[in-house]
């Protein structure tokens, strides 16, 4: 979370920052009942999860939700990072590809090949691997 903390945030025009606003007041509105669903179904907010602006809400890290919780199928499009735990990545797999969206993926690892068989077996247009899918 400190890496998430220092994310500047601001005006996409300014070289400095790295997290601009939220394209429009709905999915900020949006967004921020998606988090609300996040806390009321027992997930916790990391870090973030305030706005700083009418239309720019911290970057933020929320963990502690279920896998199998609907909240987990909906689309959080603003700067929310959801952080799971898996004990297999069978099981980290089965999740990636149980959600109606595929644009993009992260597997995270330190072990590379293990990486690249993980991602062969994700359902998605993109996969990134120790690294974000930019759209």
């Amino acid at each position: 979370t400190s890496l998430v903390k220092r994310l500047k945030t601001g005006d996409p025009m300014y070289p400095e920052t790295i997290i601009g606003p939220v394209a429009r007041k709905d999915l900020l509105l949006e967004l921020e009942n998606q988090l609300d669903q996040i806390l009321s179904h027992g997930g916790k907010i990391l870090c973030g999860g305030k706005r700083k602006d009418r239309t720019i809400l911290e970057p933020t890290v929320v963990t502690g939700l279920p896998v199998d919780d609907p909240v987990n199928k909906q689309e959080l499009f603003g700067p929310v990072i959801p952080v799971f735990k898996f004990h297999t990545p069978e099981e980290a797999v089965e999740m990636a590809n149980n959600t109606p969206f595929g644009l993009g993926a992260s597997v995270w690892t330190g072990d590379e090949d293990k990486a690249g068989r993980i991602a062969a077996e994700i359902e998605s247009g993109t996969v990134a691997i120790n690294g974000m899918v930019k759209s």
